[in-house]
Formats: C-alpha cells, sequence, structure tokens
C-alpha cells in the first residue's frame, strides 16, 4: 500500500476530524473532545509542542500519529492514534512509525514513549519489533486496550543510553527489581541497592485538615507561580498540567494534582510545604481524599535515585510499576526515573492475563507488582499500628483469603 506521510496542517483539520468518528463510530465514556471542536484541534495542530503526522490515500486521511513535544527535556510522548478502519490497523501502524521515528530524530528527539492508555497490546507489539524498550506496566489504568494492563515502552534514539555510563546512585530494593528486568535489554550497568529509611518514627507536626479545590485556571496559575519562583518541589511529570489542588485552610500544604474523572486517574505533579509533616501520612490521605472523588488509579513519578522519597512513597501504600531510564535532561546527561502506582480495584486475576495474548515480558512486570502488593498487603494485617480500613496499602490481591475476624473491601 502507497501512502503519502507528512506533517498535519490547520487545514487538514476536518479530515482528522472525520477519521476519528470513522475510527470510534460508538459513542464512548473516553470520547476525546479535541476531536470534536474545530477551533480546538486547530490550536493544538499549529501549537509549538504538539506534532500530528498524518498518511493519506488518494486524497483522503486514514491514519494520524498525534505527538506532544518537550523541547527542553528532548522527549517526546505519542497521545493519539486513528486508522481507517477498512485498511488493516497494524498494516498502517506498521508504515507509520518509522516514519514517525525519522522525523523526531532530524528534529532532535532523544526519547520517544508510548503508553496502551493510547495505543493497544497489538499495536505495541509493532513498536517492539521497532526497537522500543519495554519499561514496565500500569495495573488497573484505564487504557486503549480493554485488559488492564496496560504497559510502557520507549524508543532511546542512538547514543541516549550509552552516554548515562557510570551512574553513580543506588537502588531502592523495592525498585530494583524493576531495573533488572530493563537492564539488559537497554544496555545499563549494575547499581547497588540500598538499605531504605523508615518513616515509622517521624516527627512532624500534625497532618492538618486537607480539602480539594477544583478550580483549573486558578490552580495552573497558581502552579506556574510558584514554580517560577522556584518554591515548588516538582515531580517530573511531563506533558501534564494540574487541574486541582489539595490544600488546608492556612495553605501551609499545597499539592497539585492532574485528575482526570472520565478515566479514574489522577496524578501528584508537585507540592509546597511550609510544615513538617509524616510524608507518609501525607500521601495516604491525598489518595483517601482522590479515592473519595471517584479516583481508582494514582500515580506519581520520582527521581530513581531519590531514596528517602521513594521509601515515603511505598509506606504510604504505592508501587513500584515501571522503571524509565534516562527520561529527564539535565544538563549534558539524563536521570532515571520510576513510575509508582496505587489501585483501588481488584486486579485481573494473574490467571486471566496469562490466558490472554500478552507479551511475557509485561507478565513478568506484572508478576513482580502482584509480589510486591501481596507482600504489603501482608505487612498492612501484621502491624498493629494500622488501624485505618482507609489508607490505600490495604489493597486487594489476587484471590487472597482474609484473616479471621477481617472482611475485604
Amino acid at each position: 500500500m502507497n501512502l503519502g506521510f507528512r506533517r498535519a496542517l490547520p487545514k487538514d483539520v476536518f479530515g482528522l476530524m472525520r477519521l476519528y468518528q470513522l475510527a470510534n463510530p460508538k459513542p464512548s465514556e473516553k470520547a476525546d473532545e479535541m476531536m470534536l471542536f474545530q477551533d480546538t484541534l486547530m490550536t493544538e495542530i499549529a501549537g509549538d509542542q504538539n506534532i500530528w503526522l498524518i498518511g493519506e490515500r488518494d486524497g483522503e486521511i486514514v491514519v494520524y500519529l498525534g505527538m506532544q513535544i518537550d523541547r527542553n527535556n528532548r522527549l517526546a510522548k505519542i497521545t493519539r492514534v486513528a486508522f481507517h478502519p477498512e485498511i488493516s490497523n497494524e498494516a498502517l501502524f506498521e508504515q507509520s512509525m518509522p516514519l514517525l521515528l525519522k522525523y523526531l530524530g532530524d528534529k532532535g528527539v532523544d526519547v520517544v514513549y508510548t503508553t496502551t492508555r493510547t495505543i493497544t497490546l497489538a499495536q505495541q507489539e509493532i513498536t517492539l519489533r521497532l526497537g522500543f524498550k519495554m519499561l514496565g506496566v500500569f495495573p488497573n489504568a484505564f487504557g486503549g486496550d480493554p485488559l488492564k494492563i496496560n504497559g510502557l515502552s520507549a524508543y532511546f534514539f542512538e547514543g541516549v543510553l550509552k552516554s548515562r555510563k557510570n551512574a553513580r546512585f543506588s537502588l531502592h530494593p523495592n525498585v530494583a527489581p524493576y531495573y533488572e528486568k530493563i537492564r539488559e535489554t537497554c544496555g545499563l550497568e549494575v547499581l547497588p541497592i540500598a538499605e531504605p529509611k523508615s518513616f515509622e518514627d517521624f516527627k512532624g507536626h500534625p497532618l492538618p485538615e486537607l480539602e480539594i479545590i477544583h478550580a483549573p485556571k486558578f490552580v495552573s496559575h497558581r502552579f506556574d507561580k510558584l514554580r517560577g519562583r522556584q518554591a515548588l518541589s516538582v515531580h517530573f511529570y511531563p506533558f501534564h498540567e494540574p487541574n486541582v489542588l489539595i490544600t488546608d485552610p492556612d495553605q501551609k500544604i499545597e499539592i497539585f494534582v492532574k485528575m482526570l474523572p472520565e478515566e479514574r486517574f489522577a496524578a501528584i505533579l508537585g507540592e509546597r510545604l511550609d510544615v513538617y509533616v509524616n510524608p507518609v501520612e501525607l500521601y495516604q490521605k491525598l489518595a483517601v481524599l482522590l479515592n473519595q472523588q471517584g479516583i481508582t488509579y494514582l500515580e506519581v513519578i520520582n527521581d530513581a535515585g531519590d531514596l528517602v522519597g521513594t521509601q515515603a512513597i511505598i509506606d504510604a501504600g504505592f508501587l513500584p510499576c515501571a522503571y524509565f531510564p534516562c527520561f529527564k535532561k539535565l544538563g549534558d546527561s539524563r536521570w532515571d526515573y520510576t513510575v509508582f502506582s496505587c489501585s483501588f480495584e481488584k486486579p485481573l486475576p494473574m490467571s486471566v492475563s496469562q490466558a490472554a495474548p500478552i507479551h511475557p515480558a509485561y507478565l513478568d512486570f506484572l508478576k513482580e507488582y502482584r509480589r510486591q502488593e501481596a507482600e504489603k498487603y501482608l505487612a498492612a494485617f501484621s502491624n498493629v499500628k494500622s488501624k485505618d480500613p482507609a489508607v490505600p496499602h490495604l489493597r486487594l490481591v489476587p484471590e487472597p483469603k482474609a484473616p479471621a475476624g477481617h472482611t475485604l473491601h
């Protein structure tokens, strides 16, 4: 099949909207509003931080690939894909991806990544054949595939991973298994494993009452203002801007969150603290508040070398689920990050996962996630200090047997 590929122009907006409708004939709770309004889509196409590539056959757009670009970090993310229903999706995707990679490489991008929140597991198989590296999973996350085993993969352009040699940091023992799963495929060095710090005896001020403010424009402005004054501790979470603020009446604590109610998803992007509080208690409270808003999947990304922060996140009930080397650019080097997730839903049983057509490496990541989840579950019931059944580390594991006197929620 001979297709012409090029970058989309504002004049292509109606062709893109038509293809979206053809590819999504049935209304969905995950309808992409950008593809429904021409002015919004036209602004997106013309923006400097977005690139859309289209494939045409006889003047008709039959495939599009939308990407976001972080030029400072030389990073790209595939955010939107659509294919004409009368043509093989895999064939179109397989023809499109090499052209996309060449285009991004020519633009100076170091790393491009994709998740199965955007594409299906079958399509991601194609990215693996083209040299993408599998970096982890997002169990129970809402995504483009009906199975909730969404995966993360990334393409590292020539020389990017090699320039990371001689990394000088130690890994948290819960993070180390994920690093080991990608170390050989990415050609990375062995890193030492550290002893983490416990927060059980942390002495800090009592956690004040927190509440959620839904005011996207105010939250975004406040976030940018604090970030500009360097008064904010920011998690590196590219391509997301906060739309929710969690704070106390005196605003001594400000937590900035991106919340997507239609996907039951939220990500913690940054924080400003004027008072010392136990970080574990803080993150537990954040998880409970967001879950009360209907969020069932919560995510945070942290510097892989930050042992103290990693321990706090884990003690709060989050689990590592992916390891992303060379994620952030700092000067002439790139830094590694770990993705952590907290799910309030019962996970898909491993028996179902193994029966589905899923790449074995995804199942390997998933097994490690479930192993750590089971350990956390057992530790929660054995810890007499933990009496609040709402804290996020009391999550379900596959087909557990509850101890006598306990009810699983």
